[in-house]
């Protein structure tokens, strides 16, 4: 495994979608976009090590370690990552609205008017059995077609618990989810 020096995902060497040799030395990238960024000025990629850090999917909200990112795409020359290709491929089908959902989301929902979430309580749902991303994607992805619904997050930073906006309702609701 390598990591692309210049958006920071980990990449197979074996699979890797593009690569060049700098200066003696084979480099790997997860897309051509970041070989070119690359070969355009590598002296600016090569030498001391960079943290990476994390970032937030703006699809799904889930923190995404920089390296251990499912996917990424560049949007308005900015990196975006991913805890899924799922998160990726509804992203890169409309950018656009899924930033401007953050945006309506943070600034308010109509800026003083009811929420469409009044009347709805939070529960923090214990789950358990998920080892990976795709787990994490089906269990919301079931969460959210439940009747009386409106959301549903899963959230590694607070352990294998599910975040979900639901009606005044008993547990009985989430027995479909047990096929999941």
């Amino acid at each position: 495994m390598a990591m692309d020096l210049v958006c920071g995902m980990i990449v197979d060497e074996n699979s890797a979608p593009a690569e060049t040799r700098y200066d003696g030395k084979d480099y790997y990238f997860c897309a051509d976009f970041c070989r070119q960024a690359f070969d355009t000025e590598p002296e600016r990629y090569v030498g001391e090590a960079k943290e990476w850090g994390e970032a937030v999917d703006p699809v799904c909200g889930m923190t995404v370690k920089i390296p251990q990112a499912a996917a990424m795409s560049v949007h308005k020359d900015e990196f975006i990552y991913f805890c899924s290709v799922a998160c990726k491929e509804k992203f890169d089908a409309a950018p656009e609205q899924v930033l401007r959902a953050i945006k309506d989301t943070e600034e308010g929902v109509g800026h003083g008017s009811p929420s469409p979430l009044e009347g709805l309580k939070s529960v923090d749902l214990p789950i358990t059995g998920m080892s990976c991303a795709s787990c994490v994607a089906k269990i919301e992805k079931g969460l959210k077609k439940l009747k009386g619904v409106s959301d549903a997050k899963i959230s590694p930073r607070r352990g294998p618990r599910s975040h979900s906006n639901l009606p005044a309702l008993g547990w009985e609701i989430l027995s479909p989810l047990s096929g999941i």
